[in-house]
């Protein structure tokens, strides 16, 4: 496939959020979070998501395809500054879209992984996501090589979650291992770390 990766720039958010809602729709805690509805599901990440990626401190990754966005690798630095109170109050309403009961049980998964968070300093990677027609066919692969060739010359930690066995597999083609499994909302959760190559 012809995929260029590069950072996504402010006036691709709209489209890369819609892509992600697709690709990341059927993930068990957005299905937990959102309901068995599966435009509804769309609908509520596509909030999140606008919400969330433009309070990222460095751009996510893009994988693009004739200029269109077909995978995202969101990815935030060590010690990244925390997002400013005025911002954080703009970015409550959108979420109440989907009612309290959604967005409670997303507090509270975000809240039960922070505790699960490696007090190293490190780089988190997530959300991570492939347009749900194009997966399976090496954009994701193509994405993570990037990150972690990064890593490795800057001689970065990185750190990741899943809620996807395939994905802890996926996860460790590249170097990351499982240090902490927990169950949030029922759902088993896999965290992950990944030292640069070569680090002794």
């Amino acid at each position: 496939m012809d995929i260029e990766i590069g950072d996504m720039h402010p006036d691709e958010v709209r489209e890369a959020t819609a892509m992600l809602a697709r690709g990341m729709r059927d993930v068990p805690m957005n299905v937990c979070v959102y309901g068995q509805d599966v435009e509804r599901r769309i609908r509520g990440l596509e909030i999140l998501f606008r919400v969330l990626l433009p309070a990222m401190d460095v751009p996510p990754l893009c994988a693009r395809q004739g200029g269109r966005i077909v995978g995202l690798l969101g990815r935030v630095p060590p010690n990244a500054p925390p997002i400013p109170v005025s911002r954080q109050i703009g970015m409550v309403p959108p979420l109440f879209f989907h009612g309290p009961a959604s967005l409670g049980r997303l507090i509270r998964y975000l809240g039960e992984s922070q505790k699960h968070v490696p007090r190293v300093a490190h780089w988190h990677v997530g959300p991570v996501g492939v347009d749900a027609s194009l997966q399976g066919r090496g954009i994701g692969t193509m994405m993570m090589q990037a990150f972690c060739e990064a890593m490795d010359a800057q001689r970065q930690i990185s750190c990741l979650e899943t809620d996807t066995p395939a994905n802890v597999r996926f996860y460790q083609r590249f170097g990351f291992e499982t240090v902490e499994e927990a169950e949030i909302h029922g759902i088993h959760n896999w965290f992950m770390r990944r030292d640069p190559a070569g680090r002794s």
